[in-house]
């Protein structure tokens, strides 16, 4: 019984020493309380009477620096109440915690948040916790001690990461919320990038972010899209974009959009024009290509990258709007896929240069090809023609025709004073001109074509065939010409009989006698006598001439020539052609009448024209065959008369086909003019035996011969084929052939044996002149 009053005292003494700290304890406690609270109440007295005077100054209208002063007080006292708040709760929760709540585990299986609060934050807030906060569910795990002084930043970091704000009331209170439906509590409203950096980490923020006009909904939705959406918030005011959350989110979305934005992803917009498909057609094939496109407006842009495709109907075109790679990729794909699809009706226009042809030649070509395509080739494929099609190949020039180069009479050409010319009546039939398909420049060496699109890459295969180098022909001629002149004159000259004779005797030989009479000759033979008895008196003359001149004409000359191209060579002689008398005025006015001349040229002209076939399949030699259209003129000046010249004119033209490096001799321009003229007495001159003596007898011959060696070479590899042939002629005198010197060296020996030919011709008269068939000449 003993042992249990003492315990019982010891018990009541050891309560009523404790009871008796806590009274002193909680005396200190008032007394300090008791100061706080007045200190308090004058720090508030003071702002309202603060207050009340800035009341009277806005009554008072005053001006705004007369404020500066009151209002630098208003937020001098306001700081100083938060501080004193601020160090009354400070002093308090310190005293009122427990020395072993110095940590905590946080190790909670299931809980709310208001039973976090109520344990972990309650001893140092107020907290103003509403039912639907309250009522969240959180589940905390952890083996980790967290200190005390860290327990106030742990509560904000799970709540923010739960949704859930804390808005700090004042130093007493906070206030819980939904972020979702609490916008405006913020620490801090910014509106540049730099300002973030300015401001403590989780703190939440609210950003103003300006993004380009046109790109406003892209970037919302790439916002809307990457933001956590518990405590992150996108808004859209007007052209800006508002950011609700986090610093550390908000500077996160920002390097995001910095990076996924640049200058290349700008929304732009492109119209363009269909010329082959349709807009709902194109917009099926932008469609397939990029994997989708915005469906409708309301949507378009809701994806960054997405591509919108708007059809024009009435205008056969499409818009793009969106990226600008993305845009100009849409028209590259666009303008790709009209390329591809051939209309056998469009036009074209192709430039073509040539290598190796004439533009000419290829365009009188293409123009006959392509009028056969457009005639047999595409009828069975465009049986119907577009008025259109027709106007581009017909087109009718009414009142455009020019009027003719020269509309002068030529009865009036040469008056001083023509009369006037009349312009032709403009109300004329209309004239139908074909324009051409293909058109040649040949200062540029191409070909404009304007053909249609499909008769395009048969025409580019058909101009590989044509546009090659062409094969070439050396022609090497060789022209002998002869021309031989012979003229014998013989007979008796002079016979004198009675009174008229000399009377006297003579006789002998004069040779290059310088009469001026037109029949003598440079060897005469005199007799003369007196008269007889039986005879009376005679002078005899007898005159022989013998004339003759040989000319000869050797020509060597080269010419290289296209294949199905004329060479001409001519060797002409340029002589005066008396024209007759030509009206002349004169200085005083008179008109006087002299003679006019002209300039003309006479000889042998010779054009071939080439064509080279190719060698036969089993030739082994690969020789080529060379059909040459040879056409020779020859003429021979005859007369001597000055200034009026007879011509003889004489037109060879011929086809012959010979083997490359072969020679052909053209002959048959031969000529032979025979002139007998004879002079005779009555009855005495027609006595056989005594013709001669008593006659004269003129004999004049004229022969032109003329033979032409053509060898033909073709030429197939210009620059070395040439070289050779150049290297060959340097070589070699002109006209050494050897078919021709061998026809030389026989004409030397027919020289020989004709020695006294004309001799015996003087004679004997004419004969007909004997002609080897192994003769050159």
């Amino acid at each position: 019984m003993r042992f249990f009053l003492k315990a019982f005292a010891l018990i009541s003494y050891c309560n009523v020493s404790f009871f008796c700290q806590i009274g002193v304890a909680e005396e200190k406690k008032i007394k300090t309380s008791f100061q706080a609270n007045g200190e308090l109440q004058t720090i508030r007295d003071e702002i309202d009477h603060l207050y009340r005077n800035a009341q009277g100054l806005f009554q008072e209208n005053a001006r705004s620096d007369e404020y500066q002063a009151l209002l630098e007080r208003i937020n001098q006292k306001k700081d100083l109440l938060y501080q004193r708040e601020t160090e009354f709760k400070d002093r308090y929760s310190q005293l009122h915690t427990p020395q072993k709540e110095e940590f905590a585990l946080f190790d909670q299986e299931d809980t709310t948040i208001g039973q976090l609060i109520s344990e972990y934050g309650s001893k140092d807030f107020l907290y103003i916790v509403p039912n639907e906060v309250s009522s969240i569910k959180i589940a905390l795990q952890s083996a980790i001690a967290i200190p005390r002084e860290s327990w106030q930043e742990m509560i904000d970091l799970i709540l923010q990461y739960n949704g859930v704000g804390v808005a700090q009331i004042n130093p007493f209170a906070r206030q819980l919320f939904l972020l979702n439906k609490d916008l405006i509590t913020c620490n801090r409203i910014t509106t540049r990038q730099e300002q973030l950096a300015l401001i403590p980490s989780a703190s939440r923020v609210m950003h103003i972010f300006e993004a380009p006009v046109e790109n406003i909904k892209n970037t919302f939705f790439f916002f809307d899209r990457f933001r956590d959406p518990k405590r992150t918030f996108v808004y859209q005011i007007g052209a800006k974009i508002a950011l609700v959350g986090t610093k550390e989110d908000i500077v996160r979305l920002i390097e995001m959009y910095d990076g996924a934005f640049d200058d290349e992803s700008e929304r732009i917009t492109r119209v363009l024009s269909l010329q082959k498909l349709s807009p709902d057609e194109m917009r099926n094939i932008l469609k397939a290509f990029f994997g989708g496109l915005a469906e409708n407006t309301t949507l378009m842009g809701k994806n960054p990258s997405e591509l919108s495709v708007l059809p024009l109907i009435q205008e056969s075109g499409i818009v793009l709007v969106g990226p600008k790679k993305l845009v100009e990729r849409a028209m590259e794909i666009v303008k790709e896929t009209e390329c591809q699809l051939v209309d056998p009706s469009e036009m074209t226009v192709f430039w073509y240069v040539c290598r190796h042809s004439d533009p000419n030649d290829i365009a009188d070509i293409l123009e006959q090809v392509y009028a056969s395509l457009m005639k047999f080739g595409l009828e069975s494929t465009d049986k119907k023609e577009t008025k259109e099609q027709q106007a581009s190949r017909d087109v009718l020039l009414n009142e455009l025709t020019p009027p003719p180069y020269n509309t002068i009479d030529p009865v009036t050409r040469g008056l001083v004073n023509p009369p006037k010319v009349q312009t032709p009546d403009p109300q004329g039939p209309q004239k139908t001109v074909k324009l051409k398909n293909f058109i040649p420049y040949g200062k540029a060496g191409g070909i404009m074509m304007v053909v249609r699109k499909d008769t395009l890459d048969r025409l580019k295969d058909l101009l590989k065939m044509l546009d090659v180098p062409k094969k070439m022909v050396h022609f090497e001629v060789i022209l002998c010409e002869k021309r031989t002149n012979m003229q014998t004159n013989s007979g008796l000259n002079l016979l004198r009989i009675g009174t008229n004779a000399l009377n006297q005797v003579a006789g002998g030989l004069d040779f290059l006698n310088q009469s001026t009479q037109p029949n003598r000759g440079i060897l005469e033979f005199f007799f003369s006598r007196p008269s007889s008895k039986a005879f009376p008196a005679f002078d005899l003359t007898y005159n022989f001439l013998m004339n003759q001149e040989d000319i000869r004409i050797h020509s060597s000359p080269t010419v290289t020539t296209i294949n199905q191209t004329p060479a001409t060579i001519a060797i002409v002689e340029e002589i005066s052609i008396n024209n007759g008398a030509a009206a002349v005025n004169n200085t005083g006015g008179s008109v006087s009448y002299q003679d006019s001349y002209s300039r003309a040229q006479y000889g042998v002209t010779l054009v071939m024209t080439p064509t080279v076939h190719d060698p036969e399949p089993d030739d082994d030699e690969n020789r080529n065959y060379i059909t040459i259209d040879a056409d020779v003129t020859f003429d021979t000046i005859k007369s001597d008369v000055a200034y009026k010249p007879d011509v003889n004119r004489r037109h060879v033209i011929n086809q012959v086909r010979v083997l490359d490096g072969e020679t052909i001799i053209m002959g048959g321009l031969k000529r032979k003019d025979s002139n007998d003229k004879s002079e005779k007495l009555p009855f005495l001159g027609e006595i056989p035996g005594l013709a001669k003596v008593f006659g004269a007898s003129q004999m004049t011959d004229q022969m032109t011969d003329m033979y032409i060696f053509i060898t033909p070479r073709v030429i197939k590899n210009s620059k070395a084929d040439l070289e050779a042939i150049r290297q060959e002629e340097l070589c070699r005198r002109p006209g050494d052939l050897p078919p021709f010197l061998e026809c030389r060296k026989e004409a030397r020996l027919k020289q020989k044996k004709k020695l006294f030919e004309q001799s015996l011709k003087l004679l004997n008269g004419n004969i007909h002149d004997y002609k080897d068939p192994q003769s050159c000449y």
